[in-house]
């Protein structure tokens, strides 16, 4: 079943009259953007799961391809319903499906990836039972350009009981282990983001980012477990990040800046200098690349811009040699040598 949405302030569950609405301890949430290609695959991994008590929401965010004709192919029950809204991007796409959600939980998954394992049931064990608000598992991050895989979880459990801890033992850990920026490794209370009044920027990059950082600046009860539960496609051809966008680099910089705001608050700057670092590379390699995929390679945007000249002053001994390679690398292509890009790239 799919229902039309002409506004994400006031979507429509996605039910039918006749479908009953229930309260299930986890509501699914997936913003879909032509996807014709991945769905089937992603349904068949939730089905896969051993834990049953949820409810899945696709929100289809104006798809232009045979989205919506594949959900209705493959939909297995009633737990499964497509919205459809007209296009503004996966951050209100998401709201939509937030405003939709009856679960206890929830948790926004990308519909072209994929679960592994059975990441709930212990999952969802451990929020209950310790009250917990927020809770991070594992992934593997596949590279689509070579097929490679990479593991990224935590090397011990670790839970959080004030907003101190939180900050200073378990966000560092995450920062270091796993993405911390992403929100298809971790499951929220419903509660926490309703009370805290919580919702996806309207960003076509990087809204991710700036709701996670939101979502840390009161966070007290959390958890980050080693299990993992989810395979995250890398360098998909047609996705968000392998397209040329013209406001790329002023999204990611509103994440750089919501990041820089938590840390400045909470007077950590000194223990998350590594992180500003590496995001901050990341960011301009984010625009090297995506200038080139424009074919319109403009440094002054990058080189004018705070980012870069806060990074042009980071003392090399700082950093490990990985990131010492990657800063580099960074200078020279915003200064204009853009070979290296290409080792940067990989």
């Amino acid at each position: 079943m799919f229902l039309v949405c002409s506004s994400t302030m006031c979507c429509s569950d996605g039910r039918s009259d006749n479908e009953l609405i229930t309260s299930p301890k986890l509501s699914i949430v997936l913003p879909t953007y032509n996807v014709e290609k991945y769905i089937a695959r992603c349904i068949r991994s939730i089905l896969n799961l051993s834990f049953s008590d949820y409810e899945v929401i696709f929100v289809n965010d104006g798809s232009t391809d045979k989205t919506s004709k594949v959900f209705e192919s493959q939909r297995p029950d009633s737990r499964f319903r497509m919205i459809t809204t007209k296009n503004q991007g996966s951050g209100p796409a998401r709201n939509c499906g937030l405003r939709a959600a009856a679960g206890e939980y929830v948790y926004f998954m990308d519909p072209d990836d994929e679960l592994i394992g059975d990441p709930f049931i212990r999952s969802l064990s451990l929020m209950d039972q310790k009250k917990l608000d927020l809770l991070f598992f594992g992934y593997i991050q596949k590279d689509m350009n070579d097929g490679s895989e990479t593991s990224c979880t935590m090397p011990e459990e670790m839970f959080s009981a004030d907003s101190e801890e939180f900050r200073t033992r378990l966000l560092k850990s995450v920062c270091n282990n796993m993405s911390a920026n992403s929100v298809w490794n971790k499951i929220i209370r419903k509660s926490y983001l309703t009370e805290n009044g919580l919702l996806f920027p309207k960003m076509r990059a990087g809204q991710d980012a700036v709701f996670s950082w939101e979502l840390y600046r009161n966070m007290k009860r959390s958890a980050a477990i080693k299990d993992i539960g989810y395979r995250y496609s890398l360098n998909r051809p047609g996705s968000v990040r392998s397209s040329y966008r013209a406001d790329r680099f002023f999204n990611d910089m509103k994440a750089v800046n919501a990041v820089k705001q938590d840390i400045s608050a909470w007077g950590l700057n000194e223990l998350y200098k590594n992180l500003y670092v590496r995001f901050g590379v990341y960011v301009v390699r984010e625009e090297i690349r995506n200038q080139m995929q424009g074919n319109c390679i403009n440094s002054k945007v990058i080189l004018k811009s705070g980012l870069y000249k806060s990074l042009e002053n980071v003392s090399l001994n700082n950093l490990s040699w990985k990131n010492r390679i990657k800063l580099l690398l960074v200078k020279l292509s915003a200064h204009g040598f853009y070979k290296p890009i290409t080792l940067l790239l990989k």
